[in-house]
Order: structure tokens, then C-alpha cells, then sequence
């Protein structure tokens, strides 16, 4: 498989599954960028906003699925909040860095 373009698969419940290749720690920073910069629409608050265009982006990393029908944007935009709340989840889980525990500072 190589290490570009991993593709994690996804646990959505009832043994379905959706697979989604893996984000860097640059495009997920991207992700959240460019979330900040949407505008909240029709009485939504502004991190209601952020957290649909997360949704939105997660959405777009999607290659493969347990479902019969192919995967195509219409057919993306159909899954549950529930589902692409765990792809998001799963994607972020895995580019986020671990915590420093200690100090960053190497001064005496």
C-alpha cells in the first residue's frame, strides 16, 4: 500500500463500514481553516457552521463502502449525521499528533 494515501476503515454500526483515506496532520489543519472561515447561514451559530463544513470535508475522503450502491457525491451526501460523524471522528483520530508530556523547552 505504501505510506501516501492509507485508507482506514470505519465502523458505522450493524457491521457496515465506510472507508476513508487518511488525512495528514496539514490537511486536517486545512480542514479546520477553512471551517472557521464559513459563514454561519439562516440562524445558525457560528460553531453549528464550523461543524458542518467539517462534516462537509470528512464526506469528501470517502472511497469505499459495505453499502451496494456505488460511492458517488450524491450517494455520500445521503449518510446518516451518525456515520459521518464517526468518519470525521476516525479521520482526526488518526492525524492528530500525540501531546507533548513535558516541557518543550531544552534550556537549563
Amino acid at each position: 500500500m505504501g505510506i501516501l494515501n492509507r485508507v482506514k476503515r470505519v465502523d458505522v454500526g450493524d457491521g457496515d463500514w465506510i472507508d476513508v483515506r487518511v488525512l495528514s496532520v496539514e490537511e486536517v489543519r486545512t480542514m479546520q481553516r477553512n471551517a472557521r472561515a464559513t459563514k454561519a447561514v439562516g440562524g445558525e451559530e457560528k460553531p453549528e457552521s464550523e461543524g458542518f463544513a467539517m462534516l462537509a470535508a470528512a464526506r469528501k475522503r470517502i472511497v469505499g463502502w459495505s453499502d451496494e450502491a456505488k460511492v458517488t457525491p450524491a450517494n455520500v451526501d445521503q449518510i446518516s449525521v451518525d456515520m459521518n460523524t464517526k468518519v470525521l471522528q476516525a479521520l482526526v483520530e488518526v492525524a492528530s499528533p500525540p501531546l507533548a508530556t513535558g516541557s518543550a523547552s531544552t534550556d537549563t
